[in-house]
């Protein structure tokens, strides 16, 4: 039997890919009469020789996307940047018709949507989508890492949408939606943590890396990491604290690693057993075991 949810889901989906086939239809279209095409300011843009909508489009560039906006006697096409959500242009009747068009797009729901889904998908049929052009559409991630599950694998973390996306072997391949509220709340956040094993047996050379996102409203310049190591059997047989430099500015991420924190041949995972913060203005904030697992972002 099908669940509401699982029936709400598809129907999502279907009405989705019809608005995207009638988008296909009037990409195609040859434009009648002089279209007007503004910026999102509300500044008219000069299309006067384009012949089609989907030349409109494709002088955003070839990944720009396309979203319907207004009523059904008044349809505008707003043209974004995918998995962004930022608009760069959009048709309308004037102006204003346009500014209003676009505050229209800016607050409709589009992450953890079926639209992103179709973003995502068209991206990554094109082939050739690799880290340097997501970085050129949506700019630097506010974390980036090595991502062992996959071949050549790294992982971009980008905080706005709350997603990560993954490239294998340099091209775009999968994405994850995470879940910000205990971070948020705690104002810091854990986005990535690995521990560091030797793979020499000869130095048993044991550390880790950590990356943290901001959360808070004011600036980090200390954070201190108090790490213990446990055996196979879950012996303490250290605990040692780090600190990390800053700054980390508000809604900013850092990274950090030490690779040679514990020198021992019975060493067989670390755990961050609490940390503090400390800020430019001098406040404090600590951390401490009970609620360290809150603050990774999963």
């Amino acid at each position: 039997m099908f669940s509401v949810k699982a029936i709400k889901v598809s129907i999502s989906k279907i009405l989705i890919a019809f608005l995207f086939s009638i988008i296909c239809i009037l990409s195609a279209k040859q434009i009648n009469a002089q279209v007007k095409v503004f910026s999102p300011s509300g500044h008219r843009l000069n299309f006067d020789t384009v012949k089609t909508y989907g030349q409109i489009r494709k002088s955003f560039g070839e990944t720009t996307r396309t979203y319907i906006v207004g009523n059904k006697n008044n349809l505008h096409t707003v043209y974004y940047i995918p998995l962004k959500h930022q608009a760069v242009a959009v048709e309308s009747n004037d102006s204003i018709s346009a500014l209003k068009d676009i505050y229209n797009f800016n607050h409709i729901k589009y992450y953890r949507t079926g639209t992103f889904d179709y973003d995502f998908d068209h991206l990554k049929e094109m082939s050739n989508v690799d880290t340097l052009m997501i970085k050129s559409l949506l700019g630097t991630p506010d974390n980036e890492f090595d991502n062992e599950s996959l071949y050549k694998g790294k992982t971009f973390f980008y905080a706005k949408g709350q997603f990560q996306l993954h490239f294998e072997n340099g091209l775009l391949n999968d994405y994850t939606f995470l879940n910000f509220d205990g971070p948020r709340k705690l104002q810091l956040g854990i986005s990535d943590f690995k521990i560091n094993l030797s793979e020499s047996s000869s130095d048993y050379v044991t550390g880790f890396k950590i990356s943290f996102f901001n959360f808070s409203k004011k600036r980090i310049k200390y954070i201190y990491i108090t790490v213990k190591a446990l055996n196979a059997v879950n012996d303490l047989i250290s605990t040692k604290t780090v600190r990390a430099i800053g700054p980390i500015d508000v809604s900013d991420a850092g990274s950090y690693d030490w690779t040679d924190l514990y020198f021992s041949s019975i060493i067989e995972t670390v755990k961050v057993n609490s940390i503090k913060v400390q800020y430019f203005d001098g406040t404090v904030k600590i951390y401490p075991a009970s609620v360290v697992n809150q603050l990774f972002i999963k």
